[in-house]
């Protein structure tokens, strides 16, 4: 079915208030720190840390507050590396051998960051007591619990 006349002119007037109402809304939730909040890229990490007790979220957000210069290299390391990819794929004719050099090393470069944010993270747990390790809740839908096994023992992971 096509749309036409007023009802396509409807639908399409719809489509774009609903995207710019999006749009404020993920800037409202962009912006939700106070001005002695984490810089920009650091609330991705502490959104991602959301299902830990407050006490890990407080200190996470203190130390990526205090010291981000490791976070923000990991991050410009991973986007120069994102830009070479598009880069190579953009190139005509394609290098298979440039854009694999260029995936590998965007990968590389995630691992880098991830590593860099299991620190800080590593930190701020160690320094909270047990009682509140144990109020770290587990990821919604049961992700991070043990892989059912078959009755080989065989978990489907090779």
């Amino acid at each position: 079915m096509i749309l036409q006349g007023r009802t396509a002119t409807a639908v399409l007037a719809g489509l774009a208030v609903s995207l710019v109402v999006n749009a404020v809304g993920v800037g409202f939730l962009a912006t939700r720190w106070h001005e002695d909040g984490p810089p920009g890229f650091a609330r991705t990490v502490l959104f991602a840390g959301r299902h830990y007790p407050d006490e890990i979220r407080d200190a996470l957000k203190a130390e990526l507050s205090t010291k981000p210069e490791a976070l923000r290299r990991a991050f410009r390391a991973l986007r120069e590396a994102r830009r070479a990819t598009f880069e190579a794929m953009r190139a005509d004719p394609l290098d298979m051998a440039r854009l694999e050099a260029a995936l590998a090393e965007e990968r590389a470069r995630t691992a880098d960051l991830q590593a860099v944010g299991h620190g800080y993270l590593a930190e701020a747990v160690a320094a909270a007591p047990a009682s509140v390790r144990a109020e770290i809740k587990p990821l919604k839908g049961g992700r991070d619990r043990p892989a059912k096994r078959d009755k080989d023992g065989d978990d489907g992971n090779d």
